[in-house]
């Protein structure tokens, strides 16, 4: 295991996922693609380590539509907390030919839930005797199989990407044993040079930082800090969203999703762990178009 800073601070709890993505135009630094949170899930926070850029997204509302910056999309990173470090989890193994890094906060391995809400909530959240998380050869199993099916990237393309993790002792949403689950998961694939798992900090249910620059008492929202990095290391920072959802759909699906969690049990349909996933094609859509010209 491989620490990095001081003891930080617990400055968020919340759930998130991020895309990054380093961006150049001759000589000048684009500014990173923001927007406002609203409503449930409001946080906001970042952290750097390892060279991953490490960012968070919310709850969503109407924001102004993605434009091309001609950055460099080959090479991106993923990251999130909670619903949102599930989701940085699918999108990073199901494109892991082009997300080069991963930053998962309070999150677990890929497929956990199988589908189920139940096991989302129990056996992949805070696991028990009587509702113990799933293999890893079962869930290795599934990956395999998917990546031979052309429904996800081949997995040798997981070998190279650096991965980052992060449990707070003090987390009693979602079990430390989740995370080193999720860090068992990569190590059949990830070289452990390139792993580094973060266990030992105090930390509850959030995204902490050891920035020397964080004044604010522990619990303090700030803006996010990612934001300021982005314009020194030429990074475009996208803050993808979800939205709370309770009943039937414009779509004509029915969906129980009260805090708006992204999906990693499948609530969107049964693909929602591969490329053709719902949020996962939505995501991917969006990385696509700021690569594109200007």
């Amino acid at each position: 295991m491989t620490t990095r800073g001081a003891s930080p601070c617990v400055l968020v709890t919340s759930f998130a996922v991020t895309v990054a993505y380093a961006a150049t135009t001759g000589n000048q630094v684009r500014r990173p693609v923001t927007s406002e949170p609203r409503e449930f899930c409001r946080a906001r926070i970042a952290a750097l380590s390892a060279a991953l850029v490490i960012g968070i997204a919310w709850n969503a509302y109407a924001a102004p539509p993605l434009h091309g910056y001609g950055a460099d999309v080959s090479r991106i990173t993923v990251s999130g907390l909670s619903s949102g470090g599930y989701m940085a989890v699918q999108l990073h193994v199901s494109h892991s030919a082009t997300v080069k890094g991963a930053a998962i906060f309070a999150a677990g391995p890929y497929y956990c839930a199988g589908g189920h809400s139940w096991t989302a909530y129990y056996n992949c959240m805070t696991p028990g005797a009587l509702t113990p998380l799933p293999a890893l050869s079962k869930l290795h199993a599934v990956t395999e199989a998917l990546a031979k099916e052309g429904r996800i990237d081949p997995t040798r393309h997981l070998a190279d990407a650096r991965v980052w993790l992060f449990s707070g002792t003090h987390d009693e949403t979602v079990s430390p044993d989740v995370v080193n689950a999720l860090a068992g998961y990569y190590a059949r694939y990830v070289d452990p040079k390139q792993l580094t798992f973060m266990r030992d900090r105090p930390a509850g249910h959030a995204v902490v930082s050891a920035d020397p620059d964080v004044k604010a008492a522990c619990g303090v929202t700030k803006r996010p800090f990612i934001n300021r990095w982005a314009d020194v290391y030429r990074l475009i920072v996208l803050y993808p969203q979800t939205i709370s959802r309770n009943g039937w759909g414009r779509d004509l699906t029915f969906a129980m999703n009260p805090k708006g969690c992204w999906d990693w049990w499948g609530y969107t349909g049964a693909d929602y762990h591969t490329k053709a996933g719902p949020q996962i094609r939505a995501v991917k859509a969006m990385v696509d178009r700021i690569g594109e010209a200007r």
